[in-house]
């Protein structure tokens, strides 16, 4: 007589990306804040991506982040060029270009490309 061993499946673990570490580092802070009640409250965090440091043009690559932002993206021109900006809960993820593109509102455009497809 044998016995079957039931088959356990494994989830796949994601492939690397250019945020892995970050993400790693924000569950473990989440984790310490959870862990150490007496600590003071933190009142907000944020998580700056700067726009101009990939390979795709600053333009293009606010408009990924407010694509991938949805409904909730903001949008802002700064002294120092365009801020995407995306609020969870109290943390605020916010993506900035430099040194400044030139000025087209960046939302409008995502909209109507979701509107499109």
């Amino acid at each position: 007589m044998t016995t079957e061993v039931p088959v356990i499946h494994e989830h796949p673990t994601p492939p690397a990306g250019p945020n892995t570490d970050v993400a790693a580092g924000l569950r473990e802070l989440a984790t310490f804040l959870e862990d150490h009640p007496e600590l003071p409250g933190a009142r907000f965090a944020f998580v700056s991506l700067r726009a101009n440091l990939d390979r795709q043009p600053a333009r293009q690559t606010l408009e990924l982040i407010a694509r991938a932002l949805g409904e909730q993206a903001t949008e802002r021109r700064t002294l120092s060029g365009v801020e995407i900006a995306g609020e969870f809960g109290p943390c605020r993820l916010i993506a900035r270009n430099a040194p400044p593109i030139p000025y087209e509102p960046i939302i409008p455009a995502v909209a109507a490309l979701r509107v499109a497809s």
